[in-house]
């Protein structure tokens, strides 16, 4: 796969092709605040959740990604 750095695009290309090569693991994205878009992008590609500039929420999101799947997607999503 190469360096993340060699990568073209962002980080949601690098998800899309993590998710290609049948990768399971949580990927917690970032996103720019405001910027629902991405977020819902980033989820309808498999990540586990995304942060909103909002590193607060980052502690509470890798735990719930050390515990095991995730089966409702709307423990993931920060409140609006």
């Amino acid at each position: 796969m190469g360096e993340p750095r060699d990568w073209p695009g962002h980080g949601l290309d690098l998800l899309k092709e993590i998710r290609k090569r049948g990768v399971d693991v949580p990927v917690i994205m970032t996103c720019p605040p405001l910027e629902k878009k991405g977020m819902d992008e980033a989820q309808s590609a498999g990540a586990l959740a995304s942060l909103r500039g909002d590193l607060g929420e980052l502690e509470r999101l890798v735990t719930l990604a050390l515990s095991g799947p995730v089966q409702d997607s709307s423990k993931t999503t920060p409140p609006a």
